[in-house]
């Protein structure tokens, strides 16, 4: 087995508060730089996502988050495209067109989606028309009635825009940006106004706690598009927003701050804004994003740091921090929020290209692959406010006012349910950039030398997609994570662009096996290759020699392992087969309604609505979920048939044997509920007495299974009386 604390060691801890170099601060723009990225990302456009991916893509291109702009009341009839008297808000934050555009864009542009594109285009046209209007804010708010955080996604939305059109679009991005940047000078030099002090009915700690997001927007201007008119602002910009944020992630993660257990789960908790799983799930990068304009390195062991420390005291076997809504433990009753997992994971993937541990990657994809297909039905109209690692129903239960909740500050009532917006609607209109902004960074460029006849190519985050860069085509085919055989083929640029050597870099997962990994190419090119990655990032290569014109080659990459146990609290277990986590099969029959309103759940459905595709799910389990398995009884992994195509859509639960499954054996047990509402911990080792005989279960992909227990309680069947064997 695998030990669950070991497989997330911590660093030691650093005791330092990171402010950066004083001496570069006071010099203002003088002799500083960003520091450079370890795998500089590719501009969105350049990266294409490719079977299943792209099948995937297309389906939430054709599902909720494709249609939000044409029915749903907080993107369609936003504030941000109607104006403040007109418009719709969930809330004071004014967030909800913003989260949805940030995602959309580059769901857009990987499916070529010719509608949502315009649509993209016009929406930016009326809130830049707005922005002329007035001194540049960009946003429907007046003076005196501002506050950054709502403008953070939708300035990320804005700078991927740019990136993905180009010419005139890029050019009127980045003139609105500019003048924004003016604006956020003046109010930051007022006192912070608009993120020390906020408007009365706004909550300043949204903006501190997600400033890394504002800042990745001055650092894409410094990046793409400086010039010694705004540099000096730029960086002043970064050093007001950094020095009026009181809530610094560095700062959280020392020893005296930290909380492994929260016993005040409430937001009357002082540390409420280190604790809020979607804030939480966002910082995770803010040291990697400090770090690049203080040049403080201290900040690269603090990011590891979070990012460890997270996932060991409040992270689960799904790749999930578990915040419902405000953080506690690491019980498998506990929730994640899907606003959570999207975050999380662009979270990781930036730390990847920005500090080049393998580390990183590996939970980006145990996040993206495992908790955020779980919390969608397979046709995207339909997702979850939280899941939960053992969930073996999802149910509507309204709970007295008096009843304690299983969850922190979310009414448990709806949360679990699939539907159009359950619980709270920011996980509706968030979503949308999981999955897309995943592929987009998949890829980063690597240099295998300074030679620049040389040219490097990194494939960071697995899975079928492609990348055309300097002429250079490499394309991954492959049915990862599903199977795990990785087959590149490279095109080559038939002119003449002094590169000579192409060299391409393949990240092997940690749980990697190299005795059972392979290369193999396509013509041969004359080389013994080996799996050697290196030990920090995890990126081992091949080398090409490249003349002009000639014919592709082909590279495959096997990815060697075997089923393996991670040990987790409470003598349970999560099995694994390569990045993906398994679920005991607990099979599923669906009820359906029309949606219910997120503020009255249990109220009358809307009805009327233009998609009737959009509905509230109720899933029941069909076979027993209080099981205990035998580890020692051996555990079979069995994948699809040689050369027969992956399901489409990839994540939908199919009761038939259609792999990959995994066997395992056990018994049921009594297993008593968490407040009477859902499995609570398992009881004790030497408590679990089988009822019944043993049998085999059958386990499958947990982003699968849309019922799930991923965190089963191992039994001694032997010692029990039966006789088992591998």
């Amino acid at each position: 087995m695998v030990a669950f604390a070991g497989a997330f060691a911590l660093l030691s801890l650093y005791q330092t508060v990171v402010s950066g170099d004083p001496a570069k601060r006071e010099a203002g723009d003088a002799g500083r730089g960003l520091e450079p990225w370890t795998f500089p990302p590719f501009a969105l456009g350049v990266v294409r996502a490719e079977g299943w991916l792209l099948d995937e893509l297309q389906t939430m291109a054709d599902g909720l988050a494709g249609h939000e702009h044409e029915f749903y009341l907080y993107v369609a009839n936003s504030t941000w495209i109607l104006g403040p008297d007109h418009g719709h808000e969930y809330s004071s934050l004014n967030e909800g067109f913003p989260y949805w555009f940030n995602g959309v864009v580059p769901l857009a542009y990987l499916t070529n989606n010719a509608k949502l594109k315009s649509f993209l285009l016009e929406s930016l046209d009326k809130v830049l028309y707005i922005a002329k209007g007035t001194d540049g804010w960009i946003g429907p708010e007046e003076a005196g009635n501002r506050a950054f955080w709502g403008r953070m996604p939708f300035l990320l939305g804005m700078t991927q825009l740019a990136e993905a059109e180009g010419d005139t679009t890029e050019y009127e991005i980045v003139e609105a940006l500019s003048r924004f940047m003016w604006v956020m000078n003046d109010m930051l030099h007022n006192g912070g106004e608009g993120l020390a002090t906020c408007p009365p009915d706004v909550e300043c700690s949204w903006g501190q706690a997600r400033v890394a997001d504002l800042i990745l927007t001055v650092q894409w201007l410094l990046e793409n598009n400086a010039n010694d008119q705004n540099t000096t602002r730029l960086w002043e910009n970064m050093d007001l927003l950094y020095n009026y944020t009181s809530i610094k992630w560095e700062t959280w993660y020392r020893d005296e701050l930290y909380q492994e257990v929260v016993t005040d789960p409430t937001r009357d908790n002082p540390n409420y804004p280190f604790l809020h799983g979607v804030n939480v799930g966002q910082g995770l990068k803010s040291p990697a994003v400090v770090r690049r304009f203080t040049g403080n390195q201290d900040l690269v062991g603090v990011a590891y740091n979070a990012v460890n420390r997270t996932l060991t005291f409040h992270g689960s076997a799904t790749g999930a921090i578990l915040g419902d809504e405000i953080l506690r433990d690491a019980a498998p009753y506990s929730g994640s929020e899907l606003c959570t997992i999207v975050e999380t994971t662009y979270s990781l993937a930036y730390l990847y290209h920005a500090l080049g541990d393998v580390m990183y990657a590996d939970y980006a994809e145990l996040a993206i692959y495992n908790s955020f297909p779980t919390m969608m039905t397979p046709h995207y109209w339909a997702h979850q406010y939280i899941s939960q690692p053992n969930q073996p129903w999802v149910r509507f239960e309204k709970a007295e006012q008096s009843d304690p909740h299983v969850f922190t500050t979310t009414n448990e009532g709806a949360a679990t349910t699939f539907g159009l917006e359950p619980q709270y609607p920011c996980c509706t209109v968030n979503h949308p950039q999981g999955l897309p902004k995943f592929v987009s960074n998949s890829w980063g460029t690597v240099w295998a030398e300074t030679n620049k006849t040389q040219l490097g190519i990194a494939h960071l985050l697995l899975g079928p997609s492609s990348v055309t860069f300097q002429g250079f085509t490499v394309n991954c085919s492959t049915k990862y994570p599903f199977e795990l055989q990785l087959n590149y083929t490279i095109t080559f640029p038939t002119y003449n662009t002094g590169v000579t050597e192409l060299w391409l870099s393949v990240r092997m997962p940690g749980w990697h096996q190299s005795n059972t990994s392979s290369i193999e190419a396509s013509p041969s090119l004359n080389q013994n290759y080996s799996i050697a990655p290196n030990e920090t990032t995890g990126l081992t290569r091949v080398k090409i020699p490249f003349t002009p014109g000639m014919a592709p080659v082909t590279v495959n990459f096997t990815i060697g392992t075997a089923v393996r146990l991670v040990d987790m609290p409470n003598d349970t277990v999560s099995v694994f087969y390569g990045p993906l986590l398994y679920s005991l099969d607990l099979g599923q029959k669906n009820t359906s309604t029309d949606p219910h309103a997120w503020m009255w759940p249990d109220s009358n459905e809307m009805t009327g609505l233009p998609f009737p595709q959009a509905r509230d799910y109720y899933l029941e389990s069909i076979n027993p979920w209080a099981v205990a398995i035998d580890p020692e009884a051996g555990m079979d992994w069995a994948g699809n048939d040689v050369g027969k195509p992956l399901q489409r859509p990839a994540w939908d639960y199919q009761q038939e044997d259609d792999g990959p499954v995994i066997t395992v054996t056990g018994c049921e047990i009594a297993w008593d509920l968490y407040l009477n509402r859902t499995p609570g911990l398992p009881p004790a080792l030497n408590n679990r007495t089988c009822i019944g005989g043993s049998k085999q279960y059958r386990m499958v992909p947990y982003g699968r299974a849309k019922l799930h227990m991923s965190e089963l309680p191992v039994v001694n069947l032997t010692a029990q009386g039966f006789n088992v064997s591998k």
